[in-house]
């Protein structure tokens, strides 16, 4: 009996591995330090709670127009301490203008970025890759804004995460 269970144990261990390879468990974080002009971001505010329905509803609404007008999907995470939660959720580009949208604009300026090709169940924490974003930030000489950072969602495979610089 000892014997099966230490041949299925292996068998998961094994299929786990590789698993975590094909999602992209093993991919490093490649940061850069660019150039960005200014871009408008058209979407809603959500503040609240990260388990809410509205958000899941927004993201999705957000997602589908995204690919209606295929613009990148854009999520402004803002760092703060009185709000469990708060995102600006909304896409790149001009589009069809909707009376519930608001615009928002992405300042022009340096940026650290990274682009993360990872499957969501593998891929770093958003603590994770904050910190790895500060420490590359260090060695460039240039400091993040503590308020926001970028998500850029690309299609259904890439996102790239940025930090403003001061």
């Amino acid at each position: 009996m000892r014997k099966y269970v230490l041949i299925v144990a292996s068998i998961v261990l094994v299929a786990g591995a590789i698993l975590y390879l094909l999602l992209g468990g093993t991919s490093e974080l490649v940061f850069k330090l660019e150039e960005r002009p200014e871009e408008v971001i058209y979407g809603q505010l959500f503040e609240g709670r990260p388990t809410e329905q509205r958000l899941e509803a927004l993201f999705i609404d957000t997602r589908e127009r995204s690919k209606e007008i295929n613009q990148p999907l854009v999520v402004v995470n803002y760092e703060q301490d009185s709000v469990p939660l708060k995102q600006f959720i909304g896409t790149m580009g001009n589009p069809k203008r909707s009376a519930n949208l608001e615009a928002l604009k992405m300042p022009s300026g340096k940026y650290v970025s990274t682009k993360i090709e990872s499957h969501s169940l593998v891929m770093p924490r958003p603590d994770e890759i904050r910190e790895a974003a500060e420490n590359f930030a260090d060695l460039e000489g240039v400091k993040l804004s503590p308020k926001e950072s970028f998500e850029i969602y690309k299609g259904d495979s890439a996102l790239v995460v940025m930090f403003w610089c001061l």
